[in-house]
């Protein structure tokens, strides 16, 4: 607010145009804005203007206070204003002409989405405050709107005239302490609850589980005795129960206590003759891929390597048999870099994922593993990647993101997919990566230099929104140093000269490397790949 934006004296009005996102339409567009004013000039100006919006008065004759701040909006009322401009023009009495320091502009959406059951929200903020969970997305309403349920989440919309229901819980390997909460059980409608990998401890509550399913309480530290109302469910074969790795355990063999699922007899009876057939194909295909591929190593069962010390973050970690599971046995490959390859999977909840591994290490030999995770756990941008978790596995480290379904930058200034981007994209692409690498200098706390921004790390979402990515090299530093020494590190061509030769690292390092990347945005068309090289000093 120290700043402000005025004309020159001889004109009487200052006109305010906005750029919509590229998925609106500005013809259905229901806008709030909110001005802020304060009078910086430090004599007795007489400044009053009128402020419109499409032709329509919103405040007359508003005169801004001295060094203070007024912030002005019609609060409730949304405007339709198609071609998102604003108009401040001079009243004949004012002697200055108008005068704004910052605005703020809010399009309306509206949800078609039903809330969630009000007992299940009820439920889950009790689940939430009783384990002090403090996931990013677990605000609001847990599952509507659709596009933002919360992280773990799995809800039932079938039913479109009612609300949606939560049917699966998994909180498998957050970090739970204490006990079971009766929250879970009481949720009518859950099908899934998978507590696995956390530190429960005390007996398993005896609740009536109603309409649950699969209960995984796997790899806790949960004592007996297990309660008749949950053995009736197992026992009757209406429930999978899983109590592996539970001190519970220790005296009980039944088949919940091992690693092998809990087999339903009228099932085995009904299906004999299929099961056999498909038996058979399995152990000629097993028998195949033993003969023509060899012990090459690729059949090793990864599971056993899992790191039993998590990483101190607040994100999801993955087990190596779950990355198995949403890349579909690692089938889908969409890249590959020097940390390894990225993998296309799918979550539980049918968000698309890109899963990046680096396979045979550790993390002591992985540089760039480590710092990737702690940044990307503590950061949250509209143009950051969003890191959905982590597999710490001593035979593999696996980083899981949200999947950018266009690539990335540097792939469509070469035409990939058969699309050239037009200026206007090129445009609002690179300001994306601005806005991105501001939070990262301006809005953290010690501000983060990425020190390696480029094309290739410039992802893509549907609607070409640009999303930096790729912090394996990023380094913290604090407001009371200037710079901070480090070995040069990042891509040539991109890389700032002077810290090239001085080894000596700021937030300019980032600011050079986005400059190369406008060079390439603006100055070439599709065809010409940069080969780290620069054509100017």
């Amino acid at each position: 607010m120290q700043n402000a934006l005025t004309t020159s004296m001889n004109l009487s009005a200052i006109q305010i145009t906005a750029m919509f996102e590229r998925n609106e339409d500005p013809k259905s567009l229901q806008l709030l804005p909110i001005f802020h004013f304060a009078e910086i000039n430090g004599s007795n100006p007489n400044r009053r203007f009128d402020i419109y919006s499409a032709g329509e008065l919103l405040f007359s004759d508003f005169s801004p206070s001295r060094f203070q701040v007024d912030s002005m909006h019609q609060n409730g009322r949304f405007l339709y204003n198609p071609n998102v401009s604003f108009l401040l023009m001079k009243t004949p009495n004012s002697t200055l002409p108008p005068l704004i320091n910052a605005v703020e502009l809010y399009s309306l959406v509206r949800m078609d989405n039903l809330t969630s059951d009000s007992d299940d929200v009820n439920y889950m903020k009790e689940v939430k405050k009783h384990y002090n969970l403090t996931r990013i997305n677990w605000s609001g309403d847990p599952c509507s709107p659709r596009e933002y349920s919360w992280e773990g989440l799995t809800c039932d919309y079938t039913k479109s005239n009612q609300n949606p229901r939560i049917v699966s819980v998994d909180l498998s390997t957050s970090g739970l302490k204490g006990e079971l909460t009766a929250s879970f059980m009481n949720m009518v409608s859950l099908e899934k609850l998978d507590l696995s990998h956390n530190n429960l401890t005390e007996a398993i509550p005896g609740y009536q589980l109603k309409s649950l399913k699969i209960l995984n309480l796997s790899n806790n530290q949960l004592v007996g005795p297990i309660p008749d109302s949950i053995l009736q469910r197992f026992q009757a074969g209406l429930l999978d129960l899983r109590l592996e790795g539970n001190p519970v355990c220790s005296e009980v063999k039944d088949t919940y206590c091992s690693n092998k699922k809990t087999n339903n007899v009228r099932t085995l009876i009904a299906v004999t003759v299929p099961v056999v057939l498909v038996s058979l194909l399995v152990l000629m295909w097993i028998i195949w891929k033993l003969c023509w591929e060899g012990k090459s190593g690729d059949h090793e069962n990864y599971a056993m390597y899992e790191e039993e010390t998590s990483l101190h973050v607040d994100i999801r970690r993955f087990t190596y048999a779950e990355l198995k599971l949403i890349t579909n046995d690692f089938q889908s490959i969409i890249g590959k870099g020097g940390f390894g390859i990225v993998y296309h999977g799918i979550l539980e909840n049918g968000d698309e994922v890109a899963v990046k591994v680096l396979m045979e290490t550790s993390i002591a030999e992985s540089t760039d593993f480590l710092p990737e995770v702690e940044t990307l756990s503590k950061v949250y941008h509209k143009n950051l990647v969003t890191l959905k978790g982590y597999c710490q596995n001593k035979k593999c480290l696996a980083l899981v993101y949200d999947f950018m379904s266009r690539g990335n930058l540097q792939q469509l200034l070469r035409g990939g997919d058969n699309y050239c981007l037009n200026w206007e994209q090129r445009l609002y692409i690179a300001l994306d990566a601005a806005q991105g690498l501001e939070y990262l200098h301006e809005s953290c706390k010690p501000s983060i230099v990425h020190r390696d921004v480029k094309t290739p790390n410039i992802l893509l979402d549907k609607n070409l929104v640009g999303i930096i990515s790729d912090f394996g090299l990023s380094r913290a530093f604090s407001d009371a140093h200037t710079h901070i020494s480090t070995v040069a590190a990042g891509t040539l061509g991109y890389l700032d000269p002077e810290y090239h030769a001085t080894f000596q690292l700021t937030v300019k390092t980032d600011v050079y490397s986005f400059g190369i990347v406008l060079l390439g945005c603006v100055h070439f068309g599709n065809e010409v790949e940069w080969n780290g090289m620069v054509p100017f000093h």
